[in-house]
């Protein structure tokens, strides 16, 4: 009796070894497919992280230059339409960040997308 039940257990751990080993295996791919994901959308959220901060800074910094030329009374147009295009280029790099990475679309990039809005307003202080 023990014979035969010695030989079921192995001819059980024979047949079953590569359905163990499969099972196995696809687990592993999955726990690498969710890593690279993971790895894929946390570069994602940095691209659009950062260009929204390099278009907000860059906003921020023509919106305090252009302040200080109108106070001095040498702005020109050349320098409104700098200022107009890096605007256009912070909205849009706000609105990506605002779908990809809600937290990083924060209340100071939030005060400056809505630049120029409200005369009374200083978003920049």
């Amino acid at each position: 009796m023990t014979a035969a039940i010695t030989a079921v257990v192995g001819v059980l751990g024979t047949l079953l070894a590569p359905v163990f080993a499969q099972r196995l295996t696809a687990r592993q791919r999955a726990e690498e497919a969710r890593l690279a994901g993971a790895q894929r959308k946390s570069e994602e959220r940095r691209t659009h992280c950062t260009a929204m901060n390099r278009a907000s800074r860059q906003f921020h910094t023509l919106l305090k230059d252009a302040l200080h030329r109108i106070r001095d009374g040498v702005y020109t147009e050349q320098e409104r339409t700098q200022l107009e295009e890096a605007r256009l280029d912070h909205r849009d790099r706000y609105a990506e960040a605002q779908m990809i990475v809600p937290e990083c679309a924060g209340p100071r990039a939030f005060r400056l997308d809505r630049a120029g809005s409200d005369p009374n307003e200083r978003p920049w202080a």
